[in-house]
């Protein structure tokens, strides 16, 4: 199962129509994938750090979304989800809001990945997320929605 923690909710109806399109065509292809958003803070940030902090100390493996990560092209991220599913069973992604995350949850997190050199809101990055989720079951199963 693949989890994305994002910080706050999508409120642009449109933008929550798409990625709830993503989530459920990532689940029909391979990828289950739930959406479990935290709880946001004043400006944007992570109301309770702490909190996090504890539920990421559960999780299996944990991945924040940062712009200083490792950008992967979309095969790569599909085959390190295979990797890392297979090591771990339950994979979360984590995504700030407009504050991004706190350096305390970035240090936590086993890895750091980066969507783009490019800056989103959180609300688009979490739209990409979901797409590339879709893309990277697509790619694991041979289907041609990608075309590299």
């Amino acid at each position: 199962m693949l989890l994305i923690w994002p910080v706050g909710k999508v409120r642009d109806p449109a933008l929550k129509s798409l990625c709830d399109n993503y989530t459920r065509r990532a689940g029909k292809s391979g990828l289950p994938t739930r959406v479990e958003e935290i709880a946001e803070g004043k400006g944007g940030t992570v109301r309770s750090p702490d909190a996090l902090l504890r539920r990421m100390a559960a999780a299996g493996w944990v991945a924040a979304l940062d712009e200083a990560g490792v950008e992967l092209n979309s095969v790569a991220f599909a085959r390190r989800l295979q990797l890392e599913l297979g090591r771990h069973g339950d994979l979360v992604f984590l995504i700030g809001g407009a504050a991004g995350l706190p350096a305390s949850v970035l240090a936590a997190a086993n890895a750091r990945i980066s969507l783009s050199a490019m800056t989103f809101p959180h609300e688009m990055a979490r739209l990409l997320l979901l797409e590339q989720i879709y893309r990277a079951a697509t790619i694991l199963k041979g289907t041609p929605y990608h075309r590299a």
